[in-house]
């Protein structure tokens, strides 16, 4: 993704292999391949790391639609997103982890999550930005980055 020099041609090849990663993992899922037998093979969770690649070409090329993304930035929707996914984590951890939608979808969905609040960080003076700002956390990312 890389060598790619067009955000539109990145977001059509990453989605590609995001479609492939959560088809592989359909796939040995309803062969009966356990939770740890599909995880261990790195083609299954691919799209974990595309979606973070995916992420920094977002950054880099800055397209039209992150303004969109990011005007959803607001406290009241960020709330409903954090409490959607306790939920979703709450079905993810608690319940059997042989379901087919823990296990087709449960790492692109975090990882999606992830992407969300990644972006809404790095606009200023959003709610979860304003929440990172706090002296704990400043002081937690000195120590973690040294500085």
């Amino acid at each position: 993704m890389v060598f790619i020099n067009n955000f539109k041609k990145a977001l059509i090849f990453s989605s590609s292999f995001i479609f492939t990663a959560l088809l592989v993992r359909f796939l040995l899922s309803i062969n009966n391949v356990q939770h740890p037998g599909i995880y261990t093979n790195t083609f299954a969770r691919i799209d974990t790391l595309i979606i973070g690649a995916l992420l920094a070409l977002t950054y880099f090329y800055k397209p039209k639609f992150i303004v969109f993304i990011q005007k959803f930035a607001n406290l009241p929707f960020q709330v409903l997103l954090i409490v959607a996914f306790a939920i979703f984590l709450h079905r993810l951890y608690f319940f059997d982890p042989r379901y087919i939608y823990n296990v087709v979808f449960g790492y692109t969905i975090i990882a999606l999550f992830m992407c969300y609040f990644t972006l809404s960080a790095l606009k200023p003076d959003t709610p979860f930005s304003n929440f990172l700002k706090i002296k704990p956390f400043v002081f937690l990312g000195k120590i973690s980055y040294g500085l």
